[in-house]
Order: C-alpha cells, then sequence, then structure tokens
C-alpha cells in the first residue's frame, strides 16, 4: 500500500518538472544561439555563404537594421521591358526641375541644391544620377531629416538623412577614409576598397544633404561593382537590378522597392526631358492618354475581382494602379469636367468642393470613395478618378487629354496604402479601364484582364439568348422493357 505522504511527494516533483520545462527549454534555446553566433570557443564565427562550394565571405554580413517588407516584384523577370538610358551630359537646371517636379514637397532651393550634388558625385563614383535621385525619393522623399510613416510605438532603426544610410551597418568596414569591400575573382574573394575622404563617415556627418548624398553614391557604386559576387555567395531573391542590393544589403529578399524605385527613375526620365505627353492609342476620334507617368504601370485590383463587403460579394467597379502618394494625374483624354467634390460619409451622395475647400476637409468625414472627379470625354463616356489627396479644377471646366488636374491620395481609405483608383462608363454601364489603357500596362495583366473581359461578354451575351429547354433530370437511362417481351 501507497503512503499518502509519498504520493504528494511525487505530486509535487511532478508539478515542478511540467512548470520548469518551458524555462529549461528556453535556457537550452538561448545557449544554442549563442553557440552559433560565437561558436564552442567564445570567438565569433566568420558569416558563411549561404550557396554551398563557395568560401565563407571575410566580412560581416550587411543587413537592414528595420523590418522592410519582403513583397514579391510587381511583375516577372521576363515581362519588364528594357530600362529607358539616361541622356548624356545632363543640364543641371533641368535636371533641378525635374527632381522638384518628382520630390513635390521640397522647395525650390533644396531641388537645386541636391540636383547639383548628385550630378557632382554620381559623375565622380560612375553612377546613373537619375538612379540616385530615384533612390533617394523612394527613401526619404526627398526630405533631409530621413522622413518615414511610422507608428507611434516604433522604435526602429530607420537609417540616416535622405538616402537613410544605416551607420551601424557600414562602420565596421570604413577605415582611414576608405571603405573596404570584396569581390569573388578566381574562386576567392579579393579585397578592394573605395576612396571616401571628401567627409568623414560619422552620424553627424550623415545628418547633413550633402554628405549624405555623397555616402548614397559611393554605396551605390560599391554594391554595383559587387553585385555578381552578392548574388553569387547567397540566396537571393530574383531581382533585376544592383540597386536592390543598396535596399537590402548583402542578401536581396525582395523585389518591390527595386521596381518602385525604377519606376521612379523612369517618371524622373519624363520630367527631364519636358515634353509633353504622348498618346499610344485611340477610341474613335479620342486619344487616350496615360494617367500616370512612368509606363508600364502595374495593376493590383482589376476591374471585376470579387471583394466581400458587409459579408456581401461585390465586384471591384474600376481598376486600382500602384502609386506613391503626391504623384500626378492625368486626364485620359479631352473633356469637361462634370464633377469635383468628395463623397458623403455613411451615404452614397456626393457633395461638390472647391479644390481650397477639398483639401481643408478632414478624412475624418469623407465617405469610401473620398476626394473624386468625374470628366465626361464625349457622348455617354466618362472617366472618374477616386482617393484623391487634391485636385486642382472645379466643375466645368475644359481638361485636355494628359493635362495634370489632381493628385496620387489616400483620401477615405482606411487601411489601404495609396492609390489611383479609375472607372470608365459608356453609357452608363461600368466598363474595363485596361481595354482602353493596355498599352500603358504591364502585358500580361493587360492582356489577362482583356480576356477576363471578352468572357464575360461572351456570358453576358450568352444569357440574352433564349435558353434552350433543360433536360428532365431523374430518369434513368436504362431502356423500358415491357413485360410482354420478358
Amino acid at each position: 500500500m501507497v503512503r499518502p505522504c509519498t504520493l504528494i511527494v511525487h505530486a509535487v516533483l511532478a508539478y515542478g518538472l511540467v512548470h520548469s520545462a518551458p524555462t529549461v527549454a528556453r535556457t537550452l534555446t538561448q545557449d544554442s544561439a549563442k553557440k552559433k553566433k560565437t561558436g564552442p570557443t567564445g570567438k565569433k564565427r566568420r558569416a558563411r555563404s549561404t550557396v554551398p562550394g563557395i568560401e565563407p565571405i571575410p566580412w560581416k554580413k550587411r543587413l537592414p537594421t528595420a523590418k522592410i517588407p519582403a513583397m514579391r516584384s510587381l511583375a516577372p523577370k521576363r515581362v519588364w521591358p528594357p530600362e529607358p538610358a539616361t541622356p548624356n551630359n545632363l543640364d543641371a537646371a533641368q535636371f533641378a526641375r525635374a527632381l522638384k517636379s518628382l520630390c513635390v514637397s521640397i522647395p525650390k532651393k533644396n531641388a537645386e541644391a541636391y540636383g547639383k550634388w548628385i550630378l557632382q558625385y554620381a559623375e565622380a563614383f560612375a553612377v546613373d544620377p537619375m538612379l540616385v535621385a530615384a533612390y533617394i525619393y523612394r527613401q526619404s522623399r526627398c526630405r533631409a531629416d530621413g522622413w518615414i510613416q511610422r507608428k507611434k510605438d516604433d522604435r526602429q532603426d530607420y537609417g540616416i538623412g535622405l538616402g537613410r544610410i544605416s551607420h551601424k551597418v557600414h562602420r565596421p568596414l570604413v577605415k582611414n577614409g576608405t571603405y573596404g569591400f570584396w569581390t569573388f575573382e578566381d574562386s576567392a574573394w579579393k579585397k578592394q576598397e573605395e576612396p571616401i575622404k571628401d567627409f568623414p563617415f560619422t552620424a553627424t556627418q550623415l545628418k547633413k544633404p550633402q554628405a549624405n548624398i555623397y555616402f548614397t553614391t559611393a554605396l551605390a557604386s560599391i554594391y554595383q561593382k559587387q553585385c555578381k559576387s552578392l548574388d553569387l555567395a547567397h540566396k537571393s531573391r530574383p531581382h533585376r537590378h544592383w540597386i536592390s542590393h543598396l535596399v537590402w544589403g548583402d542578401r536581396v529578399r525582395g523585389g518591390r522597392q527595386e521596381d518602385m524605385v525604377l519606376q521612379a527613375r523612369r517618371r524622373l526620365l519624363h520630367y527631364y526631358s519636358e515634353k509633353e505627353p504622348v498618346a499610344r492609342l485611340r477610341s474613335g476620334k479620342l486619344a487616350i492618354y496615360s494617367p500616370l507617368d512612368g509606363a508600364p504601370r502595374k495593376v493590383s485590383s482589376p476591374f471585376g475581382q470579387r471583394r466581400i463587403r458587409r459579408r456581401r460579394h461585390v465586384r471591384h467597379r474600376g481598376m486600382d494602379y500602384v502609386s506613391t502618394w503626391g504623384e500626378p494625374i492625368r486626364v485620359v483624354a479631352d473633356g469637361k469636367v462634370i464633377f469635383a467634390g468628395v463623397q458623403k460619409l455613411r451615404s452614397r451622395g456626393a457633395r461638390i468642393l472647391s479644390p481650397e475647400a477639398a483639401r481643408r476637409l478632414p478624412n475624418r468625414k469623407m465617405g469610401r470613395g473620398g476626394l473624386f472627379l468625374i470628366i465626361e470625354h464625349s457622348r455617354g463616356f466618362r472617366s472618374a478618378y477616386f482617393h484623391v489627396s487634391s485636385y486642382s479644377v472645379k466643375r466645368g471646366d475644359t481638361v485636355k487629354g494628359g493635362q495634370i488636374i489632381a493628385r496620387v491620395g489616400r483620401t477615405g481609405i482606411k487601411r489601404s496604402p495609396a492609390h489611383l483608383h479609375l472607372e470608365f462608363r459608356r453609357n452608363r454601364r461600368k466598363v474595363n479601364p485596361a481595354n482602353y489603357l493596355h498599352p500603358y500596362l504591364l502585358p500580361p495583366p493587360a492582356k489577362k484582364l482583356a480576356k477576363k473581359a471578352r468572357k464575360r461578354k461572351k456570358a453576358r451575351m450568352a444569357k440574352k439568348r433564349p435558353m434552350r429547354k433543360a433536360k428532365r433530370k431523374g430518369r434513368s437511362k436504362r431502356p423500358y422493357v415491357s413485360a410482354s417481351k420478358k
């Protein structure tokens, strides 16, 4: 017979083992993690390459100090057309005007100073100045404080200054005014040096615009030389350009940031040319223009996409463009403004507003569509532009195709990022905008959208035809045998 005191002792021991197991497991996990970093002898291990057959890299791996969303590319690599070339002998004044058009929020004098420094240091380090300017725009919107939209409790290190450079990551490789880096040649890592003696590499200097542009251009030159070696040593995600390494460091984990930088570069080239937009398509007598610059553009939500709203399945009425807040919106064809205002809150109605009143209206007082415009191009053909941040036309104005009428925003939006929602209507019926704008879109989505539109039209036409009488269900296919033949 087991004594009661023995049972109590066993129960206490079992309770202690059960509740101490997570602590023991956590301690073992921490010890194993320390061993991975330091090794059995306590010394720091050298970073290894992630590809077998290549010797370990002789430097500490450079990774972003903040969490960057590892989003896929906007489209596969084979889909993208070749990027346009940068003109030779760029004019400083013309480049400054193009930079001001790209970075809308900065003063004119800042655009002139930034443009001068970008051209100067891009020539010194043999880097494309258009690409450096586009990268700075995507990183900080050309603001010297390295602005980024973050939450109140976010304390991550997003970098310093215009190019959001991480001083902590690059400081160990800078010695005596040179930046040491390695390239993989003849089955071995060979060290090279890039002189950066114009400014000391300190956190204080990185806050200054001129020094930050200097080091951003220098790092761009280094990653350009090191790109093939880094792709060979690490299992990076597929990407089209070495600019991805300037965002991600040694290992590329996503292609979306690269696509957005190159998209900004195409916009900058368009502004530098100072040419009027050209229509690539005609619909009858109307010349159709792209609503956004930097074509080809990506569609995030196509026409007719199924959505759930208030526990009901609805179809997307238009087409959403992947875009950046503040981008200029151009009218797709000649026409007349028949509405410029806001969708009312908690109702389907709308209210006409002047451009000044629209800027003052807070987002909390707007409906789901936010600020929007409707343009009538010809009899029965209209286009609508939703979620704009501001507009520069009013009701009754006559506009020409390719004219800037508004800016991309996120008015009326609660969760999604800033984008342009575009709708086309013909004879009060919603039509697919991709059928009119396919030369300005990436090829596969445009073809797929047009194919889906043709299928929907075919199905709609089939419904209009008289339906045949359906066969009765439940009858057996076995032939009937009379009792006389049995």
